[in-house]
């Protein structure tokens, strides 16, 4: 996100400012990529459900201890005790599940709201909300925390074989079997 930020941020800045205004003269919202979009079902949803995943199927000491101290700041979208405790990055065997749930996250939020079944984002909310409550307070749309939660228990479930190999690798390392 940093990386591409300075392309990506004055889009969405602007297409929220559009939504904002739509929204305030009772117009239909233009834009699904506005504010915090690629935010709010991306990685607010992949990190969150792959740390649960870890929580309750990993069998290392390493990992139990790494998620367990992950918890509270990965609730309030601080994700990188997660990130560089696991680590994610440069970890092919835990980045890849991130990437392939970013990717249906945004594809079927997005199916979702171009044909107006959950509402568009319409209020900046700051980063640091809790990801479902962020995604109902931006969008004033309750269905967006229930597209929420049924993204977490799919991410939930694809980040599960990645989530076994990869402990039991560390497990391996750490002579745990």
């Amino acid at each position: 996100a940093s990386v591409v930020s300075a392309v990506v941020a004055p889009i969405t800045t602007a297409n929220f400012a559009e939504n904002a205004a739509a929204y305030q003269a009772g117009e239909a919202i233009p834009h699904i990529f506005a504010g915090s979009y690629n935010s709010f079902y991306g990685g607010w949803i992949t990190y969150p459900a792959l740390l649960f995943c870890f929580l309750f199927l990993a069998k290392s000491a390493q990992l139990k201890s790494l998620t367990r101290a992950a918890v509270v700041p990965n609730l309030f979208n601080i994700n990188e005790p997660l990130i560089f405790g696991l680590p994610i990055v440069m970890n092919v065997i835990v980045i890849i599940p991130t990437y392939i749930c970013t990717a249906i996250n945004i594809a079927i939020s997005y199916i979702l709201m171009s044909n107006d079944i959950v509402g568009k984002v319409v209020i900046n909310i700051p980063w640091t909300t809790p990801g479902p409550i962020a995604v109902f307070l931006s969008t004033l749309d309750w269905k967006a925390t229930v597209l929420w939660f049924v993204l977490f228990a799919i991410d939930f479930v694809i980040c599960i074989p990645f989530v076994k190999s990869y402990d039991k690798q560390v497990r391996q390392q750490n002579s745990e079997i």
